[in-house]
């Protein structure tokens, strides 16, 4: 056996020439076809061939940015590039190079101008940059847009290397700019325009500190605001050529040492302007609202000197037939340092996508989650997990389920038996027990007046990730109103409720809905043993979250 390892490594050694000579042309052809150096930049490269059998080529004056080739047992061949951040959405170094090469041809940067953003920014939507940085959108320096081109290709510079920092540096000096940091805070309001890459819509994007944008200022008048001070935010309004506009953000309020998240919806009749409370947001130190590409909207906190804590965030519009369910979705916490590039992605549902390819979990490619309630304003944001380990703990109590959607509610265990009705999205319900089920098993509850089972699939249970595509609608009544045992003329009152009273809505039943009053103040969670019973659904007011009840009053 030892003798026929022996044969087999001199004949190793005998064949590495050639194959070290295959390897440098495959390196030379990828260097003009992949990585889009030019004929003659890709014969001066130096190539030398590694005792492990990889291949290192650099150019000469660059010998610290190295590329390495090998031929793996399977036949395949891995390179590995000095500019690979290894972000997701990484567009490749060969498009950057392009652009660069453009940029050198077309002057913009020594006359960087409105109409130099234009054009750098519809070239690299041409080629196929499908991810344009929020720094190049608004670059107002030709420093900035050399910054924003470098994050659209290859993703934000904490995890920038060291090859593309110098590459950064070489840029910089070519054209005769001094980098500048960008401030985190920029006063104003600042407006981009331009295709939206995912649809045939125009896009406009505003960022705006301080400062309302003019569409933007009826809505954020609201009597509900008197004596808060606007700090931050951000919209996206996607401008149609054949239905009405849509448009959603978000801004942030203070006053005396509070803070408060605002969403912004675009509606029929105009901007409209809903609370998402101080629980979403942090109450103690710096923070933006802003909009980044990937990710979309994001709420950034800088922790200290070198790292960053963001939330990634998903304003959504649910229009109803009886009223327009408005909430603010979370898709992740990330934590970055600044310094290192070490960052930790922490999913809420698995739905958002990480800026890193080693923030996914492995071999799945799904992204690492925690438990925590999906809507924002619901739980404290200052309860978000630090680690994976911390975020294993369920956010619902022992023994409660949350409906994913809108479900059936039946009888019996079979999809056949009386539905009593549809629970909504985000309902809430004790579980009594789990009986088999073909294909899923059936959770048993009881709601009040019903005792009855919903298909396991179309529920999440305490220890699960929670998945709800919407929070559990809230409603309060508009005046004084009976709380009826039933929808007929004939049923009973449980209860007067006063005006002003708080309830959670379960399930609909035409004019009707079926609801349960807590014994003590409201929070996102139903109260199971709070009092049931129907009201009609124009006796009250109805919202996504209890805070939103406040400006209904």
């Amino acid at each position: 056996m030892k003798r026929l390892i022996s044969l087999l490594s001199i004949l190793f050694l005998l064949l590495s020439p050639a194959l070290a000579d295959e390897l440098t042309d495959t390196a030379r052809a990828s260097l003009t076809e992949m990585m889009s150096y030019t004929a003659e930049e890709a014969a001066r490269f130096v190539f030398e061939p590694q005792p492990d059998g990889s291949l290192h080529y650099w150019l000469p004056e660059h010998p610290d940015w190295v590329y390495t080739m090998e031929l793996l047992s399977n036949g395949a061949v891995r390179c590995a590039s000095p500019f690979d951040t290894r972000c997701v959405y990484q567009t490749g170094e060969g498009i950057l190079r392009e652009l660069l090469r453009a940029i050198d041809q077309k002057d913009w940067m020594e006359n960087w101008n409105e109409n130099a953003r234009r054009e750098l920014l519809a070239l690299c939507q041409a080629m196929g940059v499908t991810r344009q940085s929020t720094a190049l959108r608004f670059a107002e320096t030709a420093a900035q847009a050399v910054d924003g081109l470098l994050e659209s290709c290859c993703g934000p510079q904490a995890r920038w290397t060291e090859a593309l920092i110098g590459l950064r540096g070489s840029v910089l000096a070519a054209h005769g700019l001094t980098a500048a940091e960008q401030p985190f805070h920029t006063p104003g309001v600042r407006r981009y325009t331009g295709p939206d890459r995912g649809s045939a819509a125009e896009m406009t994007l505003i960022l705006f500190e301080g400062e309302a944008p003019e569409e933007l200022r009826e809505a954020l008048a609201d009597p509900h605001l008197d004596g808060w001070m606007l700090t931050s935010g951000a919209v996206r309004i996607n401008a149609w050529k054949d239905r009405s506009d849509s448009g959603a953000g978000l801004a942030a309020f203070e006053r005396e040492g509070r803070r408060q998240l605002i969403q912004l919806a675009l509606l029929k009749e105009g901007w409209k302007a809903y609370p998402l409370g101080e629980k979403a947001l942090r109450q103690t130190g710096d923070y933006r609202v802003t909009y980044n590409d990937p990710g979309g909207y994001t709420v950034e906190y800088p922790l200290n000197e070198e790292e960053t804590l963001s939330f990634y965030l998903v304003p959504k519009v649910w229009e109803q037939e009886d009223f327009t369910q408005v909430y603010c979705q979370i898709d992740a916490g990330h934590r970055v340092n600044r310094r290192t590039g070490e960052s930790q992605w922490l999913g809420v549902d698995g739905s958002g996508f990480p800026i890193w390819q080693d923030e996914w979990t492995l071999p799945y490619a799904r992204c690492t989650t925690v438990r925590f309630l999906p809507f924002l304003g619901q739980q404290d944001i200052t309860a978000f997990p630090e680690s994976l380990e911390a975020g294993q703990a369920s956010c619902l109590p022992e023994n409660t389920g949350m409906t994913l959607g809108q479900v059936n509610f039946r009888s019996k265990t079979s999809s056949r038996s009386k539905a009593y009705g549809q629970l909504l999205a985000g309902v809430t319900l004790p579980v009594t027990e789990i009986l088999p089920g073909d294909p899923n098993p059936w959770v048993h509850t009881r709601l009040g007046f019903y005792d009855g089972y919903i298909s396991e699939g179309y529920v999440d249970l305490a220890e699960e990730e929670l998945n709800a595509i919407a929070p559990q609608p809230v409603a309060m009544a508009k005046e004084e109103i009976p709380l009826k045992r039933g929808t007929g003329w004939l049923d009973g009152t449980v209860q007067t409720l006063p005006a002003g009273t708080r309830m959670h809505a379960i399930m609909e039943d035409g004019d009707w809905l079926y609801v349960s009053v807590p014994r003590g103040e409201m929070d996102w969670l139903m109260d199971a043993e709070g009092t049931f019973g129907f009201v009609k659904k124009a006796d009250v007011f109805l919202a996504s979250l209890p805070c939103q009840l406040d400006w209904m009053e």
